[in-house]
C-alpha cells in the first residue's frame, strides 16, 4: 500500500485519536488472551500471516475494548493456525501484568517515532487485514471453484455412474430380450420343428392315401377301357355280322356310336397327359356305359329281328325258299360273269363272231408269238387303246425299278437298314391328318426331307437314302405303296381323312414326280378297275392268281371276303377321287399333277366297257360321291348329260348283272343328282390354301 497516499487519520493529533496508555494495556491484554493460540511471528517482515481457523472472536471481545482493537482482534483471529518459534519466544518474554492488583505505570511520553512505527503498524495491520481478505477472497473463490469442480466431478460422476447404471441395465435388458428372444426362437423352431414333422406325416399319409386312391381310380379305369374295349369289339362284331340291308337299318346305331369313342379317346388322351382323377374316369365308365347301352340295345334289335325273320321264315317257308333261290341265282349269275371274263380270254381269243363252225376241222395251232398278240387283242375288249398304252407304260417303268430294288431288299445285311427307312415313311403317313396346317406340313417336310436326302430320325435312329445307291429308289416305292395302303384306313377309321392324304401326295408328285408314277402303279395292281382295266382269266391261270390280279387279297391260302374287298376297293376309290379335286398347297407354282381331268376321262371310259357286278357300281358311287361336286362345277351340262347316260343306258347293263346294294346305292345318287341338278361338295374336303 502506497504510504505517501493522504490519509485523514494521521491529520489529527495522535493523543485526540487514542489514550495511547489504554491502548498498551489493552493490545498487551489482547496479546496475553491470545496468545495461546498465535504460535508465529504476526507483526514485521517475518510473519507468516496464519490464521488458526478455530480461534473464536467473540471469547476475545470485551465490554471495554474499542472498536480498533476489536478490528485488531479480528484481523489476529484471521491468522495462520500455526505460530512461528520467533512469537512463541516473544510470547514466553512477555511480562505477566497484574490488572487489578497493582496500579498502571505512568505513561510515557509518546515520541514521533513511536507514532509512526504505530501508524506503520496499523497500515501493516490494515494491509495484512486487506491481503487476508484477499487471501481469503482468493481462497474462497478458489474453494468455490473447487467446490464446483468437485459438484461438477460429482454431477459428472453422478450422471456417468447413472448412464453406466443405465447402459448396463440396457444391456442387461437387451440381454434378457436375446435371451428370451433365443429361447422363443427355439421354442418357435421346436414347434415349427413339430409342426414341419406334422405336416410331413399328413404329407406322407396323404400321398400315400392319394396312392392307394390313384392306384384304384387306375385299376378301376383299366376296367372300364378293358370293358370299353370289349364293348367296341362286340358293337363292331355285331354290326360287321349283319347284312348289308340290315347295316343300312342300323346306321343309326353306328351315328350314336361314334361320338361316344371320340369321347373316351379324348378321356383316354387326358388320362395320357397326366390328368387322371376320379372325374375323368367316372366320364369314362358314363362312356363305357352308353357304350354297352347302344350294343346291348342294338344286338336286342338284331336278336328280335333275326327272331322275327325266324318266325318269318317258319309262317312263310315258300317265300324264304324263293329269297333263297334269288340269291343263288344271283350268285350263278356273277359267277357266270367271271366264267364269261375266263372264257374271253381263252384259248379262242377270236369273237363268237368269228368262231368256225364245229363240223370244220380245228385251226392250225398259232405260234407263240401270234398267241401273244390274240391275247393281245382280246385284252382291247377290256381296257381302251389309250389306256393300256398308259397302263404297261407305269408298269414297265415300275418292274424296272422293283426289279433293281431287289438286291437291297433281299440283303440281309441292310435289314436294319430297310427297317429304319421304313419307319421314316411309316410314322409321318401314319399321323397325316387335318389338324391343323402347321400338322400337315410338318408331315410333308418330314417325307420331303427323306426324299431330298436329307438325314433324317426315324425312331431312336438316323437315316438318309443316300446311304445305299438304291436308298431312294426303295424309299419312294416304299412310300408309294404306303399311301396307297391308306386305303384301308380312310374306310375303317375316318373317311374325311382322304383329303390330307391326297395334299400331301400331290405336293410330293410335284416334287418328285416318280412318286406319283409309283403311286399310280400300285393303285393299278391294287385295283386295275381304275386304268380302267378288266384284266379277263387267261388260260392256264389259276383262281387265286386271277383273283390276286383284280385286288383280292389271300392270308394262308384264303380269300378275302368279298364285302371286305368292296370295302378296301370303296377306300382307295375315295383317295383317288380325292387326288383329283384337292389343290395345290399354298405358293405351289407347279401344275397339278393329276387334275380332275384325269376323273373325266376315267368316268367316261369306264362308262363305256360293260359293267361286271358290283365292282363297277362300288366304284362309280364313290367317285360321284367325292368329285361329283368338282364334275358339275367344272363340266356342268355335259356332267348331267352323262349323269343321263348312266340313268338312261348304263344302269339297264348293270340290271343285267347286279342287283346288290352298290347298284341301289348308286342309282339312289344318280335320281337325287337328276332331281335336285345339285351335288353337295365332300365332307372334309379342305378349303384352298389351307396349308
Amino acid at each position: 500500500m502506497d504510504s505517501n497516499k493522504s490519509n485523514p487519520l494521521f491529520d489529527q493529533d495522535l493523543e485526540d485519536l487514542i489514550p495511547f496508555t489504554s491502548l498498551k494495556i489493552s493490545a498487551f491484554v489482547s496479546a496475553a488472551k491470545i496468545s495461546k493460540d498465535v504460535k508465529n511471528v504476526t507483526i514485521g517482515p517475518n510473519a507468516t500471516h496464519t490464521i488458526d481457523e478455530n480461534l473464536n472472536i467473540s471469547e476475545l471481545s470485551q465490554s471495554d475494548t474499542t472498536d480498533k482493537e476489536n478490528e485488531i482482534k479480528n484481523q489476529n483471529n484471521s491468522s495462520a493456525k500455526k505460530t512461528s518459534p520467533r512469537q512463541k519466544n516473544w510470547m514466553s518474554e512477555t511480562p505477566e501484568i497484574d490488572y487489578y492488583d497493582s496500579e498502571p505505570p505512568s505513561p510515557k511520553p509518546i515520541s514521533v517515532d513511536d507514532i509512526k512505527y504505530v501508524s506503520q503498524k496499523l497500515q501493516q495491520k490494515k494491509t495484512e487485514k486487506e491481503t487476508a481478505a484477499q487471501v481469503r477472497k482468493e481462497l474462497s473463490e478458489r474453494a468455490k471453484r473447487i467446490s464446483e469442480a468437485d459438484k461438477l466431478r460429482q454431477e459428472k460422476y453422478l450422471a456417468a455412474t447413472r448412464a453406466a447404471e443405465k447402459n448396463l441395465a440396457e444391456r442387461l435388458k437387451e440381454s434378457e430380450r436375446i435371451l428370451l428372444e433365443a429361447v422363443a426362437n427355439v421354442e418357435r423352431q421346436e414347434r415349427e420343428f413339430e409342426l414341419e414333422q406334422k405336416q410331413k406325416m399328413e404329407e406322407m399319409k396323404k400321398r400315400e392315401n392319394d396312392l392307394k386312391e390313384k392306384s384304384k381310380v387306375i385299376s378301376k379305369f383299366r376296367v372300364v377301357h378293358t370293358l370299353f374295349k370289349q364293348g367296341i369289339e362286340r358293337f363292331m362284331k355285331a354290326f360287321m355280322d349283319m347284312d348289308k340291308e340290315m347295316q343300312a337299318s342300323f346306321v343309326n346305331y353306328k351315328s350314336a356310336a361314334l361320338p361316344v369313342i371320340r369321347a373316351f379317346e379324348n378321356v383316354v388322351q387326358t388320362i395320357a397327359k397326366g390328368n387322371l382323377d376320379i372325374e375323368a374316369v367316372n366320364n369314362a365308365e358314363k362312356l363305357q356305359k352308353n357304350m354297352d347301352r347302344l350294343t346291348n340295345e342294338m344286338i336286342s334289335r338284331v336278336n328280335e329281328i333275326k327272331v322275327a325273320a325266324q318266325n318269318a321264315e317258319k309262317e312263310a317257308e315258300n317265300a324264304n325258299r324263293k329269297k333263297q333261290q334269288e340269291l343263288a341265282e344271283q350268285k350263278a349269275k356273277e359267277s357266270e360273269a367271271a366264267a364269261a371274263l375266263s372264257a374271253m380270254s381263252s384259248n379262242q381269243v377270236t369273237s363268237v363272231r368269228d368262231t368256225v363252225d364245229n363240223n370244220q376241222p380245228p385251226p392250225p395251232q398259232p405260234s407263240q408269238s401270234t398267241q401273244q398278240q390274240n391275247v393281245r387283242n382280246a385284252m382291247n375288249q377290256f381296257v381302251s387303246q389309250s389306256s393300256l398304252t398308259r397302263y404297261d407304260r407305269i408298269m414297265s417303268l415300275y418292274k424296272e425299278h422293283s426289279d433293281a430294288v431287289k438286291k437291297l431288299s433281299e440283303d440281309q445285311n441292310m435289314k436294319k437298314y430297310r427297317m429304319t427307312c421304313q419307319i421314316a415313311v411309316n410314322t409321318p403317313i401314319n399321323a397325316i391328318s387335318a389338324l391343323n396346317p402347321e400338322h400337315l406340313l410338318d408331315k410333308y417336310r418330314k417325307l420331303e426331307a427323306l426324299l431330298k436326302g436329307d438325314t433324317v430320325t426315324a425312331g431312336s435312329a438316323q437315316v438318309s437314302v443316300n446311304q445305299h445307291p438304291l436308298g431312294k429308289v426303295y424309299v419312294t416305292l416304299l412310300l408309294s405303296r404306303k399311301f396307297v395302303n391308306q386305303s384301308d384306313t380312310i374306310m375303317s377309321n375316318n373317311a374325311k381323312a382322304e383329303f390330307p392324304i391326297a395334299a400331301i401326295l400331290i405336293a410330293l408328285w410335284q416334287k418328285f414326280p416318280e412318286v406319283g408314277q409309283f403311286f399310280l402303279a400300285y393303285l393299278y395292281k391294287e385295283c386295275p378297275f381304275f386304268v380302267p382295266y378288266f384284266l379277263p382269266k387267261v388260260q392256264g391261270q389259276s383262281d387265286e392268281d386271277y383273283m390276286k390280279s383284280i385286288g383280292y387279297r389271300y392270308t394262308n391260302g384264303v380269300m378275302e371276303k368279298h364285302d371286305l374287298y368292296l370295302k378296301r376297293m370303296s377306300g382307295i376309290a375315295r383317295l383317288y377321287a380325292a387326288i383329283w379335286i384337292t389343290g395345290s398347297r399354298r405358293g405351289e407354282t407347279a401344275p397339278h399333277p393329276h387334275n380332275l381331268q384325269n376323273g373325266w376321262e376315267w368316268l367316261c371310259e369306264i362308262l363305256n366297257l360293260d359293267p361286271l357286278p358290283e365292282i363297277c357300281a362300288t366304284l362309280i358311287f364313290e367317285v360321284l360321291q367325292v368329285a361329283g361336286h368338282a364334275f358339275l362345277a367344272t363340266y356342268g351340262k355335259q356332267f348331267m348329260k352323262l349323269l343321263n347316260a348312266i340313268q338312261n343306258q348304263y344302269f339297264p347293263k348293270l340290271n343285267a348283272v347286279d342287283q346288290g346294294g352298290p347298284k341301289a346305292r348308286l342309282e339312289d345318287f344318280v335320281v337325287k343328282a337328276l332331281r335336285e341338278r345339285k351335288i353337295d361338295p365332300p365332307e372334309g374336303l379342305l378349303p384352298p390354301n389351307f396349308w
